[in-house]
């Protein structure tokens, strides 16, 4: 459980907060090897400051100091360091030693190894970035809160700017996999994972649903993940839409907890100690790994699933392939291009997808590339702008409303999109069961 003694109330309203000195930093330095910026000096003095006068949450201080060191320190930016009454370079005892006895036994035995190796520029093993996942993930232990939050924001921070490995990767999912609640199903049937964005869309409606929907009446099992909004987008997701429908949680019952377009499954029920990061993105405003891994939570048998997800960014194609693959899914689809990083194609840009089997010896993959000009009509297409939307929870409950009812959004575009992902699914679907 977050301490909420360590994050101030007026922390736990994003949308309704100035960023503190430390914060804006973060936004500089916890970038990424090729974005992270030296701190202006004004920065620096506002930092120093704040460090002095002990106004921040300690999550954050973890990330921001994650972040600098990672970058590497400027000369300037050294000060901070002499607020902190650091050395460089930094060791793992001298990062413990900020809020905690490196020797308080409360500490598990590993935590010290993990954060030298990684200070030291080395990267983890599967083995070493399970257990880390185990302790970032942890609701118990160390008694002491404050450095348990500290090095929480510390990890994280640092792996994304360094970049995590391939292995760091599938530890910390095997961690995120181990305390995920299980539902077992007695169905032969596919079940289908959707995992769009958890910090919504700004522009576009959800129209992944409908999609949901014409493969359930396919004789598929799909399901959504849904959760509370991490950032950095604070706007309308799937968890706010199905609480405009007033739709239960998929707990087990399929009789009665399947929708009609399929099963919502809460990120809270199904782990409640990441649904616990939540808060904790907040403060430490950088995407960390569980903004990827998240997509990946699934509680019923790898071997019956296949997960329909996205990547916005290039790099992370790849990385959510091999993941998929490497945990066991029976199949994957990867949309790219997709409106705000999610599932529905654009009419007016090229649709990819790239896909993934399991067979006997390994996995076959496959790219597919769709033209709204092959498949849409041409009528319905002239009419279309790729338009935005300002949405709303109530108007987006209408489209699909609307869909269910009468099998249109009685929008052109809408429904040329709706035509184009159905099409496309459809076909890669198709060659997964082959």
């Amino acid at each position: 459980m977050v301490a909420r003694s360590h994050l101030p109330q007026e922390f736990l309203v994003p949308l309704k907060r100035d960023f503190n000195p430390i914060e804006l930093g973060i936004k500089r330095v916890g970038v990424g090897k090729k974005g992270s910026k030296d701190l202006p000096d004004d920065l620096i003095e506002a930092i120093v400051s704040t460090i002095n006068d002990k106004t921040f949450a300690p999550v954050s201080l973890g990330a921001f100091l994650a972040g600098l060191i990672a970058k590497g320190v400027s000369r300037q930016e050294k000060k901070i360091l002499t607020a902190l009454k650091l050395p460089l370079p930094l060791a793992g005892e001298e990062v413990l030693s900020l809020f905690a006895s490196p020797s308080n036994n409360s500490f598990p035995h590993n935590l010290l190894h993990n954060l030298t190796k990684i200070l030291q520029g080395s990267y983890l093993t599967t083995k070493e970035a399970y257990e880390l996942g185990v302790f970032l993930l942890d609701d118990e232990g160390l008694g002491n809160e404050e450095a348990k939050e500290f090095l929480r924001g510390f990890f994280v921070s640092y792996l994304r700017v360094r970049y995590e490995s391939r292995e760091e990767w599938l530890g910390l999912l095997h961690a995120l996999q181990a305390t995920t609640r299980k539902i077992h199903l007695a169905t032969e049937k596919q079940f289908l994972i959707f995992s769009e964005p958890f910090n919504g869309f700004k522009r576009h409606f959800f129209l992944s649903p409908i999609i949901a929907r014409f493969f359930f009446l396919k004789g598929y099992l799909p399901f959504h993940l849904v959760g509370r909004n991490s950032g950095p987008k604070f706007v309308l997701n799937l968890y706010d839409l199905r609480r405009e429908f007033s739709y239960p949680f998929f707990r087990g019952d399929l009789a009665t907890e399947m929708t009609p377009w399929g099963g919502f499954l809460e990120q809270k029920h199904l782990n409640s100690s990441l649904d616990e990061w939540v808060e904790r993105r907040w403060l430490t405003i950088k995407r960390p790994c569980w903004a990827t891994l998240e997509k990946f939570i699934n509680p019923f048998a790898l071997a019956k699933s296949i997960l329909i997800t996205s990547a916005f960014h290039p790099p992370y194609l790849e990385k959510m392939v091999t993941l998929a693959e490497d945990v066991g899914y029976s199949g994957l689809v990867v949309s790219k291009l997709g409106l705000e990083g999610g599932l529905i194609p654009s009419l007016h840009k090229t649709f990819k997808l790239t896909a993934s089997k399991k067979l006997k010896n390994g996995y076959e993959r496959r790219d597919f590339v769709f033209q709204a000009k092959n498949i849409v009509n041409s009528e319905r297409l002239k009419s279309t702008i790729d338009k935005k939307f300002s949405i709303t929870a109530a108007e987006n409950k209408a489209i699909l409303t609307s869909y269910l009812t009468s099998n249109t959004t009685f929008d052109e575009e809408l429904d040329g999109r709706i035509q184009l992902a159905q099409h496309a699914y459809n076909e890669v679907l198709t060659w997964l069961s082959e």
